[in-house]
């Protein structure tokens, strides 16, 4: 008897985390692409993104080439969870870092380093400011 109860408890908790999660991965999946202006980009799988196409050639740099002729200098691809901008000719690169330089000066906010609180001492993040311009 108690071990019917336990069984139904596990089952409908089981059932409930799956249908959340997958609401919610469905609510982050549309959200992501129907607010932002992305550049052009190859599908995606829901968990992997492109780390597929990337995975399936021999050299990754060949893949980005076949990517670039295909979706043009600049395309989106999702490695993983991440959404990346990938920039392949020198002019785009040059057009982009001059005109959102402040937006690029930045390192990414890492989860992980806040936490442990690694290198204290240094300085790991840079925050982008009118001292960064004046000294470059």
């Amino acid at each position: 008897m108690e071990l019917d109860n336990l069984y139904s408890n596990i089952t409908f908790i089981s059932s409930f985390l799956f249908i959340f999660l997958l609401l919610k991965i469905v609510k982050r999946w549309r959200c992501n692409y129907s607010t932002i202006n992305l550049p052009p980009g190859p599908w995606t799988l829901p968990l992997t993104g492109n780390i597929h196409q990337i995975i399936s050639s021999s050299l990754p740099h060949h893949c980005f080439k076949n990517l670039a002729k295909k979706y043009g200098p600049l395309m989106h691809l999702k490695l993983g969870e991440i959404s990346c901008i990938i920039v392949s000719s020198p002019e785009m690169a040059k057009e982009i870092l001059k005109t959102h330089d402040l937006t690029f000066c930045n390192r990414p906010n890492l989860l992980l380093s806040t936490m442990l609180k690694i290198f204290p001492s240094q300085n790991m993040e840079n925050i982008g400011g009118n001292y960064e311009r004046y000294v470059l």
